[in-house]
């Protein structure tokens, strides 16, 4: 008994370590993850609220310079134009000042500042100078086609988000006005349209938004950090309970079996003293060497569903799931036919139509010239376990495969693909407009969209090909041993076929597809990549349709 209690001990320090470095590397991977996600999606919106705050100044220079200044020039040709209007009767701002004076309001009354600045500015601001960040911008923008030039920055101790944005030429007014004015520091005729004048810079301080960041980012971080914690202390427990009542009763049968056969070789019987032993206590079959059943114990006949007199005679695949992996069973064969013993973990269906796992042991019997005379069976039901397992690759809505198990089954079929050179081709396909099926009938609609989907894919597809839900309104399929030009055939079927499908509430229900064919070297990402341009493209080309990229 004390080896017993090593062995476990052994069994689940080995289990255990490998549990909480994963734990450890996932909670520091979203300690990293989650605040660099909160804090970028923070200076994302900063910047897209800093230029939607430029153009609205853009807007009113335009506006001003169409509407203002051209009418005040025709028809009040005595009003003047100059930097020196404040105060002044019958002067009005020039469009660079107005937008100056405005940014100043601006500043002053939102604690947004808005600067606006160039490397040619008027004689009233010849003398001024440029700070690093505003000769940095200028080069930036200038060099760049799309003129924007972002950075965090600190100012008087305060974070803040400076967004500077290239200020154009873009009224012909403006350029005679610049290329003519008195007060003008660069040579005549210098300015055209399209050409860069300065920048507009917009700097929004980020203390408010970090300090709500934080609140949401750690909040976050507790909740998950809690609710793995909490998922794997519970598998953790599952795991080892279960682990340990496998080992100890392994041990028990083990020691058994080897106490038997000492025993029963030196009687002549051992067969008959090895059924005694672990009879009671396992799933036990024998079968010829063409795998036809001799012997069935009732533990058999109990979880199989199947009589001893009914059962007896038959073939051994009777009870073989059709969802188990062939290759398992090709492993199986070739390693008992090499008279070697098989260890696995098997999906096998009762009489009633009930899945039920074991994990088995297969041991050839040898006569006394070392021939194969029949092969004994011996399994424990491990349904339980393997549903806990089964339930984390499952969608719980539709029923088919989830992202995990796609994935896991992508990544063997790149080693498959990489061993065999056989092609395959991945599809994504996308409900069309389910947005809108959401908004108008409620998600409860738009679930029952979801699976009467995944029930008719289900259907129509062949049974080598895979389907499985990869999120939201998108599914993947994969079609195995298949090029591109067989694979269109075949979706093109499928898209017709699911042209059809309706909804008693929401009506017509169209998809449309993505699809790329493996090509050497591709990784998991890689595929997924090109398959989701061609799903965008698809959508852009009117819905409904196959892409291929």
């Amino acid at each position: 008994m004390p080896s017993k209690r090593t062995h476990y001990e052994l069994q689940q320090h080995s289990i255990f370590k490998p549990l909480v470095f994963t734990t450890v590397i996932i909670l520091i991977i979203l300690a990293y993850y989650i605040p660099h996600i909160t804090d970028k999606n923070a200076m994302e919106t900063i910047k897209k609220n800093s230029l939607k705050s430029v153009e609205q100044i853009k807007l009113t220079r335009a506006y001003y310079v169409e509407n203002v200044v051209r009418d005040l020039k025709k028809y009040a040709p005595q009003i003047a134009f100059s930097y020196k209007h404040e105060g002044v009767n019958g002067v009005v701002p020039l469009p660079t000042t107005l937008i100056r004076n405005l940014s100043d309001i601006f500043s002053e009354h939102t604690g947004t500042k808005y600067r606006l600045y160039s490397e040619y500015p008027f004689k009233n601001r010849k003398d001024r100078n440029l700070s690093e960040f505003q000769k940095e911008a200028l080069h930036y923008t200038q060099k760049n086609p799309d003129g924007i030039y972002v950075k965090r920055d600190m100012i008087n101790g305060e974070p803040v988000l400076r967004v500077a944005v290239t200020d154009y030429m873009t009224s012909q007014a403006c350029v005679d006005c610049h290329n003519n004015h008195p007060d003008r520091t660069w040579e005549k005729g210098k300015w055209k349209l399209g050409d860069k004048r300065g920048v507009l810079e917009v700097i929004t301080p980020m203390k408010d938004e970090i300090a709500a960041n934080s609140m949401v980012k750690y909040s976050i971080l507790g909740l998950i950090t809690t609710m793995v914690l909490l998922l794997m202390g519970y598998y953790s427990y599952m795991f080892f309970r279960r682990e340990k009542e496998l080992v100890q009763t392994i041990e028990e049968v083990d020691q058994s079996l080897q106490e038997e056969i000492i025993i029963s070789t030196k009687k002549g019987n051992l067969l008959e003293e090895y059924k005694k032993a672990i009879d009671l206590s396992a799933i036990v079959s024998k079968t010829d060497i063409n795998g036809v059943i001799t012997y069935a114990n009732y533990e058999f006949c109990r979880i199989s569903k199947y009589c001893s007199d009914k059962i007896i005679g038959k073939k051994h695949n009777i009870v073989r799931h059709p969802d188990q992996d062939p290759e398992e069973y090709e492993r199986l064969w070739k390693t008992i036919l090499d008279k070697k013993i098989y260890r696995g973990t098997l999906k096998n269906r009762a009489k009633d139509g009930r899945t039920y796992y074991v994990d088995a042991t297969i041991i050839p019997i040898l006569d006394t010239q070392g021939e194969i005379i029949e092969f004994l069976a011996i399994r424990y039901d491990v349904t339980e376990h393997m549903k806990t397992i089964e339930f984390a690759y499952t969608d719980t809505l539709t029923g088919i495969p989830n992202r995990n198990q796609f994935e896991r089954v992508m990544l063997d079929q790149l080693e498959e693909v990489e061993r065999h050179g056989k092609p395959f081709t991945l599809a994504l396909l996308d409900i069309d407009d389910f947005k809108t099926f959401n908004d108008i009938y409620g998600h409860l609609i738009g679930d029952e969209i979801l699976v009467m989907l995944a029930k008719k894919l289900k259907k129509i597809l062949r049974s080598n090909d895979f389907i499985a839900r990869w999120g939201g309104e998108e599914f993947v399929i994969l079609l195995r041993n298949t090029d591109l030009e067989e694979a269109l055939k075949r979706l093109n079927e499928i898209r017709t076929t699911l042209s059809d499908l309706k909804h008693e509430k929401a009506g017509r229900v169209t998809v449309s597809f993505g699809v790329t064919q493996y090509r050497e070297g591709d990784t998991l990402a890689s595929i997924l990549n090109r398959a989701d341009k061609a799903l965008y493209k698809a959508k852009n080309d009117g819905k409904n349709c196959i892409r291929t990229l």
